[in-house]
């Protein structure tokens, strides 16, 4: 059996394979679970080791955060690091977001204006 070399992958294409790897672990975490299955120690071992292995990951591909950046990457393109967290109109949860993907949401009108209570 021969197979055909494969070149080699670019940073971009690096980053982007990772930010979709990223993206699935973190919805498939957050998602769909059930009270035993959260209650069980075994599950919740699985989630801390894959979460330290994300951020391990994280850093080896993008280094590590500036000063001024989250230790988190961007919740809506997960390829750079986050900066600002976004309250988006029809979310409960603020989205962490890098500063492309904050200005392009505040320019699409889908963030909540903050209020002065």
């Amino acid at each position: 059996m021969t197979s055909t070399p494969r070149k080699q992958s670019t940073v971009a294409e690096r980053k982007t394979a990772f930010a979709a790897l990223y993206r699935l672990v973190k919805t498939s975490l957050s998602r769909g679970r059930t009270m035993d299955a959260l209650s069980s120690a075994e599950f919740q071992q699985g989630v801390d080791q894959t979460n330290e292995a994300l951020d391990a990951l994280a850093r080896a591909i993008h280094g590590a955060p500036k000063r001024w950046q989250y230790a988190h990457l961007c919740d809506v393109c997960c390829l750079r690091y986050a900066e600002h967290f976004a309250r988006e109109a029809g979310k409960e949860l603020s989205t962490w977001c890098c500063t492309p993907c904050y200005r392009h949401l505040k320019a699409e009108g889908k963030l909540k204006e903050a209020t002065h209570e």
